[in-house]
């Protein structure tokens, strides 16, 4: 199991990390960082995204946001998909237009809303739900 973890807040990076004792994961803080994450390594097996980066709120398709990995997500081959992806953000609409963004691709790959920290956001990450 791998997963991929795009969040600017250093408290939810040690959450993730904590909660996912045992999984390999890469965290990352910035679209680019997430971006070069699924560019460079084999498939990922989960992707959590969230929307607003940086300490600031984005307009839903900001290029310094989530969406941007949205987007080049839904670029990718069918075989470098991962198996599921989360947005974790707590900005309704931003989440939305990402979800939006990955509609195509969620046909194939499940695509769960659920903000951070919440039971559905864990129950999402559990890798019982593969």
């Amino acid at each position: 199991m791998k997963y991929l973890f795009l969040d600017d807040d250093p408290h939810r990076h040690r959450q993730f990390i904590q909660y996912t004792i045992g999984i390999s994961k890469v965290m990352t803080a910035t679209p680019s960082e997430a971006i070069a994450a699924l560019t460079e390594n084999d498939p990922f097996d989960v992707v959590c995204l969230d929307h607003d980066l940086g300490g600031k709120v984005y307009q839903p398709s900001d290029e310094n946001s989530g969406f941007a990995v949205c987007q080049f997500l839904a670029t990718l081959p069918a075989d470098r998909l991962p198996k599921k992806i989360i947005i974790h953000s707590f900005n309704p609409e931003g989440a939305k237009n990402m979800r939006n963004e990955l509609y195509e691709i969620g046909h194939i790959v499940p695509v769960t809303t659920a903000a951070f920290g919440t039971d559905d956001f864990w129950e999402a990450v559990s890798t019982e739900n593969l």
